[in-house]
């Protein structure tokens, strides 16, 4: 049967939503991820996913190593990932960023671990080293923007 919740986007489904500055294009949502946005900077792009996970999904230590793994990086102690890490708050719960940078393969990622209830939501934005330092700000005040759906 169908209920309006199935129809609904999945971001409704939450109580929560965000907003996504207007320039960021909505892309079509696999399974797996909340939203994807792509996001034009002069004459490149970059790659935005949220994904909800139940419970404490793994941890920041695993997470953070799997993405650094993601970019040919080593992994690093908890210590060296929580001393760079950038800590935030939404109305929905605190958050933790990772900056992620391969120099040589000129890719970077800004990864956010947003505690929610008993779950956890990543956001996750991919491209090169110049775009993700441009859009840093713009990463940091979206992940602010996570606040309750009034009912």
């Amino acid at each position: 049967e169908n209920t309006v919740l199935d129809k609904l986007p999945v971001k409704e489904k939450n109580n929560f939503t965000w907003d996504a500055p207007l320039n960021w294009i909505v892309k079509e949502n696999n399974s797996f991820s909340l939203a994807s946005y792509e996001i034009p900077y002069k004459n490149d792009l970059a790659d935005l996913s949220i994904t909800k996970f139940s419970g404490y999904a793994g941890g920041v230590l695993a997470n953070v190593n799997r993405w650094r793994r993601q970019l040919d990086l080593e992994p690093q102690t908890l210590k060296q990932i929580n001393a760079n890490s950038i800590m935030g708050s939404s109305m929905i719960g605190n958050f933790s960023v990772y900056k992620l940078i391969n120099g040589q393969l000129n890719e970077a990622f800004l990864c956010t671990i947003l505690t929610y209830g008993n779950s956890t939501i990543f956001i996750k934005l991919k491209s090169t080293i110049t775009t993700i330092n441009a859009l840093e700000k713009d990463f940091l005040d979206f992940c602010q923007s996570f606040k309750f759906i009034k009912r």
